[in-house]
């Protein structure tokens, strides 16, 4: 840059120095005159070249420092900052979520290897309804199913910020929607909070935040038993390839009528509850 500058200063001196020398040259005779003036004009257009040279320069450099310092950032779990050039698109932000946050390898290739889960499942896939869902909804279905149903519902219930995990509600509703209702008795369970349970009384409709798994056998034992007559279920068990975990999930803001006095003192209270819209 230092030296940018000094040959634009020593053109800029020159060029000064050719136009004193003309004005004691205006009354020479006419061929020192047109001399003079063709000596300032190369010097101009000399100067011209290197000014180009010197902004053409400059404007490279502001570039590429622009370059190096674009702004797209992606917030981490810890809070902290990391600088990107990759665009934040929903896909991107679904991969970032599976290589972080999925499984235990911890090796940036889960989402790699659920992709290829997903497409190995050509059959299951090639018959309706689950020919409608794309490779990322499957993908998300998977991880939803395997483990992140946990960190993703506690979140929903709690009502607090699902930051990185959003995108993840976002993929699951997206392929829910485009799958028929399923109705009819199912069975789930819960380790909802104990001023959540009180809440459940004969006559009341409650709202469940996030989404509820359920099952046409028997739930898992948490806490308490919910028995559920559904009318808007989701079906993903042809995705599943387990044929015992039928799973039925049920659509965040699903609402539920308590169609019976559920005894909470006991061992495991039963919850019945019927799907309203």
């Amino acid at each position: 840059m230092k030296d940018r500058t000094t040959r634009k200063e020593e053109h800029m001196k020159k060029s000064k120095s050719l136009k004193s020398d003309l004005k004691s040259l205006l009354s020479s005779p006419p061929l020192l005159l047109l001399g003079a003036i063709t000596a300032l004009g190369a010097v101009q257009v000399a100067h011209a070249d290197e000014k180009k040279n010197v902004a053409g320069c400059c404007s490279a450099d502001r570039s590429s420092a622009a370059a190096g310092i674009q702004p797209l950032q992606k917030t981490l779990g810890s809070g902290q900052k990391l600088v990107s050039h990759i665009p934040e698109t929903p896909d991107f932000l679904i991969q970032d979520l599976m290589n972080t946050k999925y499984g235990t390898a911890r090796d940036n290739q889960a989402y790699a290897r659920l992709l290829k889960r997903a497409k190995a499942l050509g059959k299951e896939r090639a018959v309706s309804p689950f020919n409608k869902l794309t490779d990322t909804e499957v993908v998300s279905l998977l991880a939803y199913s395997d483990e992140m149903s946990t960190e993703l519902n506690s979140r929903m219930s709690r009502g607090g910020e699902l930051a990185e995990y959003e995108i993840l509600k976002t993929f699951v509703e997206s392929a829910l929607n485009k799958l028929p209702d399923y109705r009819g008795p199912v069975n789930s369970s819960s380790d909802m909070p104990a001023a959540f349970a009180q809440t459940h009384v004969k006559g009341q409709i409650v709202t469940y935040k996030a989404f509820t798994d359920a099952y046409e056998g028997k739930g898992y034992l948490d806490t308490y038993q919910l028995k559920i007559d559904a009318k808007h279920g989701k079906d993903v068990s042809g995705l599943m390839g387990d044929p015992l975990e039928h799973l039925i999930v049920l659509k965040p803001g699903s609402k539920f009528k308590v169609t019976s006095q559920p005894d909470l003192e006991s061992v495991s209270p039963v919850i019945e509850l019927q799907e309203v819209d």
